[in-house]
């Protein structure tokens, strides 16, 4: 396929022509793979440099503080939790380790790998925690040291409470202790609602008692026998307050800037020089002063990293190369060739300031910003978007886009971490140039309009997905479309998901180049290493679960890449000749069931959409309610020859399933089906009114008690060989240990048979069992979608 050479505004340009010439299918092919006609969209971010005439504004700050000491550093009030809030635990790595010692000896690790609890708060953005290097695994050495969580136990919490935290206080207050809770249990009692949430209190401590309190704490879990308290440190931690010490870029503006800032978070600079370790987050924010918006070329991490760091060229090299342990991208709008980073250093390739993390990004990920469930931006997931459920996010995501292009720019921010004595001397002389020859800088309609449109391209596909039939949806190649569009929404504004899943995904999603020509600068995660006994990051995760000649493999010619300026997806099949979108089939792209069960939650696709939970009954003739019944198969001697029912010949039929006019050079062997009996409709009856005997029978229900069996005395072979004739017989211990039985009139046998085969659009209350799990039932629902009303009506 011949390529296209093309800027992202000509790339922005065709997607909205297309739009507007109501070709929604082009559309949506080429906003996703680039693909129109018989060329290759090959787009460069870079011809947006930043031009040499555009004004900017460079402003300093100081954004974040970390600091760990023995005792509590701050000279205020102090507003202390008697039960901690475990959503304050310290989880997130700060990238920064820390030498500690405890009693069992010394031993270094990262901060955040340290049990902890958070003592308290001395202003909304500025916390207290305890660390407790003593339950660190590090702190008692062996080969059976088991791992554990940075969370306190319960038990943990109420020694520090009732031996350490309540005594000391007694200490300190005297009387007016009373007013603490006698016991941590006292507190969990007081706190907790009728309806069992919680309504943690806090207490004040005085500043003066602030010199005292860390030892005096220490002393009382120490004299209590709490040897897992020892070595306690105080970590204090001042986030996100960046746009209160805004400076300019002058050597005095940042030292009266940062003695403002220690003053008004009532720290004392004179005495973080002598007590304990302190670093700061020093940032600089580049502004358009035309409203452009900014962001880093992903080839000027070396030149920025370099200059910031004062570092030498083949230190500033070697930590921006990738494939290093310490330097990660993250893509910006999908543009491989605009990107900001992250470097955690090292002792060697710190430079002079000591920088212990820098990363360089830009700001408009505030407008989607938020904690959830391990995501840092707001998400969605595949299996919402199976089921339709994602159609409100990405609206809304889609209105956010379009919003933001009338109003907000996007700046490019760089941070680094320094010791506090560096704060006033680092991001200071940086050139002009440098920013000129490092960003590009895009009208605030092509910034965000890039991500809106290729937001309403996954909207089509997600709509015209639901809108197909469930056996269409569950093809592979449909699921893996399903699921790469719902990656490329979350990625538009957030860091791409790089888990083992995710990768899974890629390979078999994205377009594929050489290997052996592969640029490091295009594919998404790393390559084997020339050393035949290393393994690479690619290959290092665990996919034991990959199907046989699906693994990756070091001899493999290929591999995922996105070499054509964006994030494309490889073909895909979409258009009036396909019922649904999907990827063109491709007989090596795969998705292990592990990955398929973290995307949809099943195992195979053909369950997507009726996902099976299996339980093991003990008593090995009861019936399990949540496993679905087998599929019926004619395993009479002679097999039925005609179908029982007859109406094609009255002029009944169902519509025809539609089928892909396939052009894909390779077929899936699996999709084969017998000609026509699909579309027959007495065969389908035929088949479904089998299933329903022996879903009858299968389904007959348990008596009560886990120990008793079936009230069926036919054993599985027997319920798998059902007939009319089994339901006609009327001795009914043939078929029944016990059962009662009477006799009733016409219309209760059709209120029945109603509730049996229900009507078209029929939903069950969720305490309705069996019936989600009868293969008659999912069948009739399928079929009735393809039937008119008459049809519908004589099929019954």
């Amino acid at each position: 396929m011949a390529t296209a050479p093309m800027s992202l505004q000509g790339f922005y340009s065709a997607c909205l022509n297309l739009l507007e010439e109501n070709s929604h299918a082009k559309f949506v092919n080429f906003a996703l793979t680039g693909k129109l006609g018989n060329e290759q969209a090959v787009v460069d971010p870079i011809l947006d440099s930043l031009p040499d005439n555009e004004d900017f504004e460079v402003l300093r700050d100081y954004d974040s503080l970390i600091g760990i000491d023995k005792d509590i550093g701050i000279s205020c009030p102090l507003n202390v939790y008697p039960v901690a809030q475990l959503k304050d635990t310290l989880r997130k790595n700060i990238h920064l380790s820390y030498r500690f010692s405890c009693d069992s000896g010394d031993f270094t690790a990262p901060i955040h790998k340290i049990p902890n609890l958070c003592l308290g708060n001395w202003a909304p953005r500025n916390t207290i925690l305890i660390l407790f290097p003593g339950l660190h695994p590090a702190a008692h050495p062996s080969p059976d040291s088991p791992t554990r969580s940075t969370q306190m136990t319960q038990d943990e919490m109420t020694e520090f409470y009732e031996l350490g935290l309540r005594p000391a206080v007694a200490q300190l207050l005297g009387s007016q202790a009373d007013e603490w809770p006698p016991k941590y249990d006292s507190e969990m009692f007081r706190a907790q609602g009728r309806t069992g949430g919680l309504q943690l209190q806090s207490k004040m401590l005085p500043e003066w008692h602030m010199p005292y309190l860390g030892d005096a704490i220490r002393g009382c879990l120490e004299q209590n026998g709490c040897l897992w308290a020892s070595g306690m440190l105080f970590l204090h931690q001042i986030r996100g307050v960046k746009v209160a010490t805004a400076h300019s870029l002058g050597g005095r503006a940042a030292q009266i800037a940062l003695g403002a800032f220690l003053k008004g978070n009532s720290l004392d600079p004179g005495r973080m020089s002598t007590s304990g370790d302190w670093w700061i987050d020093v940032g600089i924010e580049v502004n358009s002063v035309v409203e452009s918006c900014l962001a880093w070329r992903t080839d000027s991490h070396y030149h920025v990293t370099k200059a910031a760091c004062n570092l030498e060229e083949h230190v500033a090299r070697r930590i921006t190369t990738p494939g290093s342990g310490s330097y990660a991208r993250d893509l910006v709008s999908h543009m491989p060739a605009v990107s900001g980073c992250r470097i955690e250093t090292s002792s060697r390739s710190r430079g002079p300031f000591k920088v212990a993390y820098l990363q360089a990004y830009t700001t408009d990920k505030s407008l989607t910003y938020r904690h959830d469930s391990g995501h840092h931006a707001k998400f969605t997931t595949a299996r919402e978007a199976l089921i339709g459920n994602a159609s409100s996010f990405v609206d809304s995501l889609y209105d956010l886009y379009n919003d933001a292009a009338e109003t907000t720019s996007s700046l490019a921010r760089l941070e680094v971490r320094v010791p506090l004595a560096q704060a006033a001397l680092v991001l200071l002389n940086i050139d002009e140039d440098l920013f000129r020859h490092s960003l590009v800088s895009m009208p605030r309609e092509l910034w965000w309009g890039l991500r809106s449109l290729r937001t309403l391209a996954i909207k089509f596909v997600l709509e015209w997905q639901v809108a197909g039939s469930h056996s269409a949806r569950s093809n592979l190649e449909a699921l893996l479309l399903t699921a790469s569009v719902t990656w490329l929404l979350n990625s538009m504004h957030c860091t791409m998901d790089l888990r083992q899943a995710s990768r899974d995904l890629i390979r078999a999603t994205l377009p594929h180049v050489a290997r052996t020509e592969a640029d490091d600068d295009v594919v998404p995660f790393g390559r084997p290493a020339n050393d035949p006994d290393a393994d690479s990051q690619e290959e290092t995760d665990s996919d034991a679960d990959v199907p046989v000649g699906t693994r990756p493999r070091r001899d493999a010619t290929t591999m995922a890449a996105y070499p054509y300026g964006l994030i494309f997806l490889r073909t895909i099949r979409v258009g009036e000749n396909y019922p649904i979108p999907r990827f063109a089939y491709n007989a090596q792209s795969h998705l292990t069931p592990k990955s398929l069960r973290f995307f949809f939650g099943v195992d195979e696709p053909e369950d997507v959409f009726t996902p099976v939970r299996v339980r093991v009954a003990p008593n090995p003739t009861r019936v399990g309610n949540r496993t679905r019944t087998p599929r019926w198969q004619d395993v009479a001697p002679e097999p039925t020859e005609e179908p029982i029912f007859s109406l094609a010949a009255l002029g009944h039929c169902l519509d025809v399933i539609d089928r892909d006019e396939r052009s894909d050079e390779e077929e899936d062997p699996t999709d084969a089906q017998t000609p026509g009996e699909e579309n027959d409709i007495d065969v389908q009856l035929s088949n479904l009114w089998h299933q329903f005997l022996m879903d009858v029978a299968i389904k007959v229900p348990n008596a009560l008690g886990i120990a008793n069996g079936s009230y069926s005395c036919l054993d599985a072979e027997q319920r798998h060989a059902v007939t009319e004739a089994t339901y006609r017989d009327q001795k009914l211990s043939n078929f029944f240990h016990k059962c009662q039985w009477r006799i009733v009139s016409e219309k209760e046998w059709e209120k029945n048979f109603e509730r049996l085969f229900t009507p078209p659009g029929h939903q069950f209350p969720n305490t309705v069992q069996q019936f989600p799990t009868a293969q008659y039932h999912l069948s009739w629902v399928a079929l009735q979608a393809r039937m008119d009303v008459p049809t519908n009506k004589k099929a019954k």
